[in-house]
């Protein structure tokens, strides 16, 4: 079980790569603020069809506590109560883009990953091709230098070629 912001889960439904994380992953938790961020007039008309009927490996829990207002004031409610909702099912995974959101979880000793981890991951299972994934997310709004998205996609080659390497030579 991992628990998503929206940023991750907007940016897969967009390029169609959605079917990856119960995959990955098996169930993912959203807090109803980041349910509520995919819901919203701005959001694209593919990622809020998504949200209006979620898939049965997406589970929308409320954290028990309030967030920490001071330890996370710079984030919005979404990153707030996903990081919240990620502490209290520690240990687990945060799957998050924002620099800072992912910095405030990783001084809370939570793992964090954000739409680059997972594509790497995807491609290094052999689920995806990792060059079609990312010049499909370069077609969006998400933010990256293309430093990033090249160490993205070498980083996804090296650790295929590894795997590949581990398992030995392949016999006919």
């Amino acid at each position: 079980m991992v628990v998503a912001d929206t940023s991750p889960l907007r940016y897969l439904v967009q390029i169609d790569l959605q079917h990856i994380l119960p995959i990955l992953f098996e169930t993912i938790l959203i807090p109803p603020s980041v349910h509520a961020e995919l819901l919203q007039g701005g959001t694209p008309a593919v990622v809020r069809l998504w949200a209006e009927q979620l898939p049965s490996w997406v589970e929308v829990r409320r954290p028990e506590q309030p967030p920490d207002e001071t330890l996370a004031a710079d984030l919005d409610p979404g990153e707030r109560d996903a990081i919240q909702l990620a502490l209290e099912r520690s240990p687990i995974l945060l799957l998050i883009d924002e620099r800072q959101g992912a910095k405030v979880a990783k001084a809370l000793n939570i793992l964090t990953t954000g739409t680059l981890g997972i594509i790497v991951k995807a491609a290094e299972s052999g689920l995806i091709e990792v060059d079609e994934a990312l010049d499909r997310l370069s077609q969006t709004n998400f933010r990256c230098t293309p430093q990033l998205f090249e160490h993205a996609r070498q980083l996804a080659f090296r650790r295929k070629s590894d795997l590949n390497t581990a398992k030995g030579p392949a016999f006919s």
